[in-house]
């Protein structure tokens, strides 16, 4: 069976095959092509070998692939995508911190030139956001503080790290009014497309809070705001987004911390 098979093999490689074109109008003869059996293999073995090489430089040259779902393992493995994803992370959170000394620095700038007026021109000694240095680097004299819930509503994605989740999705109702956890300034107040109208608040004693998808912001950077105070509306703003809810995040000292834990369960 296996000399049969064999035997039939070379005898297809060694004929000569006839390859005819022709043109049922005229009914003519207008092109012959002779091959052997071993060059259609050649031939048909290249042009599977040419298919796969356009086929690879396509999927992985051009965004095709994000229309077609996932990537496939063989072109980008799971180790690579994490590592991909935490890189991704730690960018975000460098941009944020960037974000967040830029709008330190312009309000403590603003806060010495209206000062210096104030005084004629002369230097002064300022207090930490001119207010009796109560949020002065000290620990005996640090306040103590207490955080409320932004908003009332159902937490439908709990804090996970591991997921790159660094806050809580409480669902509410579209137009609610979020509000401020505790006193504090507004640092950070802008839009991006994947988390929408965006709010940032610093807290004394190096905490602070991150407010995602509102519809509108009511708040303005510098502005210092009061626990309980309207900061913003319910939305379903950026790319991020699936429905009505706030995307909150609590942080202390650049390192996120998980909101349901130490925010109260009702606000008051």
């Amino acid at each position: 069976m296996v000399n049969k098979t064999k035997n039939k093999l070379i005898s297809f490689l060694r004929k000569e095959y006839k390859l005819v074109i022709f043109d049922e109008e005229s009914m003519t003869q207008k092109k012959v092509f002779r091959l052997k059996g071993s060059k259609i293999v050649w031939i048909g073995g290249g042009m599977i070998l040419l298919t796969a090489l356009i086929s690879v430089a396509i999927a992985t040259q051009t965004g095709i692939l994000r229309y077609l779902g996932p990537r496939p393992g063989l072109i980008l493995d799971k180790d690579y995508i994490s590592l991909a994803a935490h890189v991704d992370s730690l960018q975000l959170l460098y941009n944020n911190s960037e974000k967040k000394f830029s709008n330190l620095e312009q309000l403590l700038t603003k806060q010495i030139e209206s000062t210096k007026k104030a005084h004629g021109g002369d230097d002064v000694q300022l207090e930490p956001f001119g207010e009796e240095n109560k949020w002065a680097d000290k620990p005996d004299k640090l306040p103590l503080l207490s955080f409320i819930r932004p908003v009332t509503g159902e937490v439908t994605s709990s804090f996970d790290l591991s997921k790159l989740h660094y806050g809580i999705d409480l669902a509410a109702k579209s137009g609610s009014k979020v509000l401020a956890i505790a006193d504090g300034y507004v640092m950070l107040n802008g839009y991006s497309r994947e988390d929408g109208f965006v709010l940032m608040i610093q807290h004394p004693n190096g905490y602070a809070s991150w407010y995602k998808h509102n519809s509108m912001n009511i708040v303005m950077t510098g502005q210092k705001v009061f626990k309980g105070e309207p900061i913003a509306i319910i939305g379903n703003t950026g790319e991020n987004s699936t429905g009505p809810h706030l995307h909150f995040e609590l942080w202390k000292d650049d390192m996120p911390l998980d909101p349901g834990k130490i925010i109260s369960e009702t606000v008051k």
